[in-house]
């Protein structure tokens, strides 16, 4: 986990989250170090085609979920350096809003563009 942290090669000086990395809980926060609610982290979600029949999102997130729970699953993201959460539709749709609250006027500001 972590592979260039653990060789020495780098010395982490925080992650960006809330709550300290469980693959290596040694480093410590940046909230923890003085920048209080500091977080800017990167994430992804899995989003299917406006339209479709909710039974088949229900089905997926099921299995999502289910997937996100299995030992090896959280096994393999924790070596990459992240951590797995999971949720509901609505949570997810929840934290996208609150995402494009925070970055939004920053991204907006930046000038970025999509081709």
């Amino acid at each position: 986990m972590l592979p260039l942290a653990r060789s020495k090669r780098l010395k982490p000086l925080g992650v960006a989250t809330l709550k300290r990395f469980p693959g290596a809980p040694e480093i410590p926060t940046l909230a923890e170090q003085g920048l209080a609610g500091f977080e800017a982290v990167a994430w992804s979600a899995i989003l299917a085609p406006k339209g479709t029949p909710p039974a088949v999102l229900q089905r997926l997130n099921e299995s999502l979920q289910l997937a996100l729970k299995d030992p090896a699953v959280v096994e393999q993201f924790t070596s990459t350096g992240s951590v797995t959460l999971g949720g509901s539709q609505d949570q997810l749709r929840s934290f996208l809003l609150a995402e494009n609250q925070r970055w939004g006027p920053a991204v907006k500001d930046s000038g970025a563009q999509v081709d």
